[in-house]
């Protein structure tokens, strides 16, 4: 095992921010109490009009704090963009403005990142990710297990189990440096998380440790969050129940999401696939081959019901016919 207070890489924190007043003082505490010393703050703010710069600024005292300073426009893509071209570590671990952080986040999930790049070397891309605890606003626990409560699965490592969609939340990611040079500048999709495990899963590693490390917290204002968490496994067929019409108007947004995602990995990973099988699928969605491309998900992992699934799937067939 790898013995991380021997080596003391600097750990930077990417942190999108905007009007996060209201909760950044739990956040920032916790970055403050974290067992691993060496860490630096690195920000992006979409043109907060609440307090949130002056709180950030009120920190600097007490934590490295460096600003981005690009101004993303109003969108969170590129918000996370600004944050994370902003860092300069070899490590980045990715921050949500309203969570709180366990004691021991950095350290467990650097030490599993450098036991990867011991075995795969520090070239390959890697994500490695934690649970997360799910709270509400005032950190009462809703679930001590955010991969307990819903249909998720976090012993995921394979492209085709991300091809649907993202199983973990960015804020549980900690990122290498291989990662982001390759990730990096973000093409036209439509969320970082989603887009940097489909290159770790492509191209590089994914490791997981098991215990819960953030508070994760649901609240009225979360602009990526769970939806109607108090409701755990019943909240889709409540859903689902209620508004056919909205679901399929999520089956055909969702299509044309991951098709962006497929036709941006094939235009510029195409060539550096680790797995044959994985580039064939990506080619077997962009031309429409159903035939292959069902083969090939027959064992996915996704984070999709088998109806949100059958439905997505089909729907990505039919934007290959329509191109």
């Amino acid at each position: 095992m790898t013995n991380v207070s021997n080596t003391m890489p600097r750990v930077d924190i990417a942190l999108a921010t905007y009007n996060g007043e209201k909760y950044l003082r739990p956040f920032l505490d916790s970055i403050i109490a974290q067992t691993y010393p060496s860490l630096r703050l690195v920000y992006s703010d979409d043109g907060s009009t609440d307090e949130t710069l002056a709180v950030i600024d009120a920190y600097s005292s007490k934590l490295e704090v460096k600003d981005a300073t690009l101004n993303p426009g109003g969108d969170i893509l590129r918000n996370f963009e600004n944050a994370i071209g902003a860092t300069s570590a070899s490590y980045v671990a990715l921050a949500d403005q309203d969570d709180v952080w366990r004691p021991e986040k950095i350290s467990l999930l650097l030490e599993h990142m450098l036991e990867l790049e011991d075995n795969c070397g520090s070239n390959t891309p890697i994500v490695v990710f934690s649970d997360l605890e799910i709270v509400d606003e005032n950190l009462n626990t809703i679930s001590q297990s955010f991969f307990s409560i819903n249909n998720r699965s976090c012993p995921a490592y394979r492209f085709k189990d991300y091809v649907l969609g993202s199983h973990v939340p960015g804020c549980a990611f900690m990122i290498n440096r291989a990662l982001i040079d390759r990730a990096l500048p973000f093409p036209k999709v439509r969320i970082h998380d989603h887009w940097l495990m489909l290159i770790a899963t492509l191209i590089g590693r994914v490791g997981y440790v098991g215990s819960p490390l953030i508070k994760y917290r649901q609240h009225s204002d979360n602009v990526i969050g769970l939806k109607d968490p108090k409701f755990g496994k019943l909240a889709f067929p409540l859903k689902l129940l209620f508004s056919i019409g909205q679901r399929r108007r999520f089956w055909r947004t969702h299509a044309r999401w991951n098709r962006e995602y497929l036709e941006q990995l094939h235009k510029r990973f195409r060539h550096q696939i680790n797995q044959r099988e994985d580039l064939e699928l990506i080619e077997a969605f962009l031309c429409g081959d159903r035939k292959t491309g069902n083969c090939l998900m027959r064992d996915a992992k996704t984070t999709r019901r088998k109806v949100d699934r059958q439905a997505i799937i089909r729907l990505m067939y039919g934007l290959a016919k329509q191109i």
